[in-house]
């Protein structure tokens, strides 16, 4: 009888023992569970934070671009890093006005920073962009700015195209301006940048712009630009293009 009360009770606490080591097992893997989703939800609240805090700070990038932005100015990836910044551009646009220029070819307009800006001064401008795309959105946000009418628009290469034969203007108060490609945020690693490193290259646009009998050109570049470089292409006058304190770029001009 002992016996068998032992063997009994040996079996009854072997099968409470099991009972509870499940208990513990689905309460641990319970926490495991639900420490998993706390985490998933976790990251995910994270990565919508920094999606939002992302979506801001380019919002506000894009406000320095074009103050009308919201709305409905459009602006790629690309142009969200070579667009001229609109105050820039309006200082642009004085200058041009102030030397007495009607008429502006933008030989590399983009989605229209500095187009608009010639436009918005009551320039007559042309507008010059081999990229389709970026050539309709600066159509739109011209229409945006209410400026369309004082542009004309061409598809294709400036180096290529007589832009004052197209749009008739006189070559006597006519200022050739381009802000060329920089080769993206990787020129800023350069202390000083060489001004063959532009797309198009420097010396292909002031050959086109000598060629073509424009009064004067400005180009719009990085602010470590080569000096000596710019005056041995017979550069006449350099601006420093200061918003904020800081040097955004320079506007070399070239006779």
């Amino acid at each position: 009888m002992l016996r068998f009360n032992y063997m009994w009770s040996a079996r009854h606490c072997h099968s409470t023992a099991n009972n509870f080591n499940l208990v513990s097992r689905f309460v641990y893997l319970f926490n495991i569970c639900n420490f998993l989703l706390e985490m998933q939800y976790s990251n995910n609240f994270v990565r919508l934070n920094l999606h939002n805090q992302f979506e801001a700070m380019q919002r506000t990038k894009a406000l320095r671009l074009f103050s009308k932005y919201d709305e409905g100015v459009r602006i790629n990836k690309t142009m969200m890093y070579s667009i001229t910044k609109e105050v820039i551009a309006n200082k642009i646009a004085e200058i041009c006005k102030q030397k007495g220029y009607k008429y502006v070819v933008d030989g590399c307009s983009g989605a229209g920073g500095n187009t608009i800006a010639f436009a918005s001064h009551g320039i007559q401008t042309a507008s010059v962009e081999y990229n389709q795309e970026n050539l309709y959105d600066c159509i739109h946000n011209s229409e945006i700015y209410g400026v369309n009418e004082d542009i004309q628009f061409f598809h294709g290469d400036i180096t290529y195209f007589d832009c004052l034969k197209e749009t008739g203007f006189d070559p006597a108060q006519t200022l050739f301006f381009c802000s060329p490609e920089w080769g993206g945020p990787n020129y800023i690693q350069n202390t000083v940048f060489d001004l063959e490193q532009l797309q198009p290259r420097l010396t292909k646009l002031l050959k086109y712009a000598r060629e073509t009998g424009y009064a004067e050109s400005c180009y719009y570049l990085p602010r470590s630009s080569d000096l000596e470089q710019l005056e041995r292409n017979g550069c006449t006058e350099v601006n420093y293009m200061f918003q904020a304190g800081r040097c955004d770029a320079i506007c070399a001009w070239f006779n």
